[in-house]
């Protein structure tokens, strides 16, 4: 929404910007909008936009019948997903288990992209229930061998998220793993690299003053609590 003209967008992946805009912008929740200092006509038209949300919301929800036997099978290869990466460091180092750690993976993806082939939409809540979506955008997070599939998936959440189908902050998360991919400064703060310390840091961040609020945004706690979080993890 631009501050000063009557220009208001509404979008399924808003951290997807290709190029910074002129004169700058900023994305607005709806309970956000009365606060802001804008022009009467610019609100009216904010608050318009938003009342269409919960009419457009079902043209994006996922299609089909609920599928049980799916989300038993993505639960179970989510559990090997896991099974493999929560391990000591010293297990996880090792020649052998890094093998199998990539076999995974890969065995995953392509099962993901299978399944996804024919699908216009990512299975949401109700097709395959919240933790069949969450072990689903996990291996689609872990294929970083295929930005392809991880970049079409990340199209898909979007639609799923804007229809209540899936958790924002697995959108988010694809998306820091994107932007760094590509070379970018990431949005939420997600992802993380070693110091030659030792030490875990962010990757570059697109805008460090205001991780903290966009993490928000999406259910996600403060950087210093996420960045605690991980130094714990074996």
């Amino acid at each position: 929404m631009h501050s000063n003209y009557l220009f208001v967008g509404f979008v399924l992946r808003p951290f997807q910007v290709s190029t910074p805009p002129e004169p700058p912008f900023r994305w607005v929740a709806r309970d956000d909008l009365a606060s802001l200092d804008l022009p009467r006509a610019t609100q009216v038209l904010g608050a318009y936009l938003f009342s269409l949300v919960p009419e457009l919301a079902p043209a994006l929800q996922p299609a089909g019948a609920v599928e049980p036997g799916l989300r038993l099978a993505l639960l179970e290869r989510m559990e090997r997903d896991q099974a493999v990466r929560m391990v000591a460091a010293d297990v996880r180092a090792a020649p052998q288990h890094r093998e199998q750690w990539r076999a995974i993976d890969e065995a995953n993806t392509a099962w993901v992209k299978d399944l996804l082939a024919d699908r216009i939409s990512f299975p949401g809540q109700s097709v395959i229930g919240t933790d069949g979506v969450q072990a689903l955008w996990l291996m689609v997070q872990h294929a970083d061998h295929d930005r392809e599939l991880q970049s079409r998936c990340a199209d898909l959440l979007g639609r799923a998220v804007t229809a209540g189908e899936a958790d924002p902050q697995h959108l988010a998360l694809l998306e820091d793993r994107l932007a760094c991919a590509a070379g970018q400064p990431q949005w939420f703060g997600s992802q993380f690299h070693r110091r030659p310390d030792g030490g875990l840091e962010p990757a570059p961040l697109q805008e460090p003053a205001l991780v903290d609020e966009f993490r928000s945004w999406v259910g996600l706690d403060s950087l210093e609590h996420y960045a605690e979080r991980l130094a714990r993890l074996p």
